[in-house]
């Protein structure tokens, strides 16, 4: 388990930009999922670029831009 996530901790720090995606139709716990990961990793790497955005129309996609624009002004 730990030589795995060193395997995923070492490819993050590889790279500058990270996207973070998620399944169609994404309900409240993709995109609590996405937003969590995207914190995590914001507050973890805070000069990396890190982008999650909806990648079609949900009932939840406008709940997930009203936080990602909340954790724009917060971070």
């Amino acid at each position: 388990m730990q030589q795995k996530m060193n395997s995923i901790i070492n490819k993050i720090e590889e790279y500058s930009k990270i996207i973070i995606l998620r399944h169609k139709r994404p309900d409240g716990d993709a995109l609590g999922a996405a937003y969590g990961l995207r914190a995590i990793l914001k507050e973890t790497y805070p000069d990396k670029k890190i982008w999650s955005g909806p990648t079609n129309h949900s009932p939840f996609q406008s709940l997930h831009c009203l936080l990602l624009q909340i954790n724009f002004f917060l971070l």
